[in-house]
Parts: structure tokens; C-alpha cells; sequence
């Protein structure tokens, strides 16, 4: 088991939607390709400075950065898995925190943002884990003057440490 974010979704994305969405990410991609790697995950080995196989374009955002490949398709190819009863799909990315983290997370708070209510992001990690991804929002979306983070945004991060995080998820689902 290793470091990862979750998010479910609607199996198919709005296209004028998911394009502004890929706008952003990208625009989010470029600013994480300059900044300095002091300025990345401190608690994160510097393997990657580079993406592999990155994709932005209307009907994918992908990228690899040294563990799991990142990925959020316009239409969910993944439909063989059962939604939830809200219709929703499940997926997830291990980062294991490497530095490509900051990248994944800003990627996501972007379609959180993008598609409300029909995108639902999680993680096993804390507020201190999504800090650069949020840096890296503010810095470069094209909406970050009307965007603050609410920790209601992503589901099960707080202020607590990793190991409190996961005894009252653990509590919550005893």
C-alpha cells in the first residue's frame, strides 16, 4: 500500500467542461516544469523532474512521474467496475509523494472545481500533503482570483497526522 489520491466521477465528462479543465491542468504542468526542485515535496526523493508520456488534450489529461500514471479520461473506459449508487465511478493514482504529487493534486482540485458536485476527490493523506498542489493552483488557474481551498473540498484530510486520519476513518467504518 503506498501514497494515493481518489476521486470518483460521472462516467462522462461535460467536453466544453473537461477542455477547460485540460486548459488548466496544463497551464498547472508548465509552472510545475520551472519551479525549483527546493520548491517541490521536501519529504519526496527527487527521482522525476520530468513527466512520462504526458497527455492534455480534449479527451485525456495523463501523465507518469515514477509510480502510477495519472489519468482522467472525458469518458470513463473503466465501466466494467460497478458506480456507486449516485452513478459515480471510482479511481485513483499511487504517488507514493513522489514529487509528480504536487502536479496530480492541483489536477484535481482543478476538475473539482471544473465539475462540482459530479467530482469528488479523496485521499489518504493530510492538509500538510496537499499544500504545494494548492501553492500551485493559486499561482497559475485562470480563475484563482475567485478560488479559495475549503479542506470540505477533498474528503478525509484535516489538520491531523496521517495515522489519525486513518484510526477515525478505520472508527467511522467499524
Amino acid at each position: 500500500m503506498g501514497f494515493s489520491h481518489h476521486w470518483y466521477r460521472r462516467p462522462v465528462l461535460n467536453a466544453t467542461k473537461f477542455i477547460a479543465a485540460v486548459v488548466e491542468c496544463e497551464r498547472a504542468k508548465l509552472h510545475w516544469h520551472q519551479e525549483a526542485p527546493s520548491q517541490r515535496l521536501t519529504n519526496a526523493p527527487i527521482i522525476h523532474m520530468h513527466l512520462v508520456d504526458a497527455v492534455f488534450n480534449q479527451n485525456v489529461v495523463g501523465f507518469s512521474g515514477g509510480c502510477e500514471r495519472f489519468e482522467i479520461e472525458r469518458e470513463f473506459s473503466m465501466r466494467h467496475r460497478p458506480p456507486k449508487e449516485d452513478g459515480t465511478y471510482f479511481s485513483f493514482c499511487k504517488t507514493n509523494q513522489l514529487p509528480y504529487d504536487t502536479l496530480v493534486t492541483a489536477c484535481l482540485l482543478i476538475f473539482k472545481h471544473t465539475f462540482g458536485k459530479g467530482f469528488k476527490v479523496s485521499s489518504n493523506g493530510t492538509i500538510e500533503d496537499w499544500k504545494a498542489g494548492i501553492a500551485l493552483v493559486e499561482k497559475v488557474v485562470a480563475w484563482r482570483s475567485e478560488w479559495r481551498f475549503d479542506e470540505k473540498v477533498v474528503d478525509g484530510i484535516s489538520d491531523m497526522s496521517l495515522e489519525e486520519t486513518r484510526k477515525k476513518k478505520e472508527k467511522a467504518h467499524a
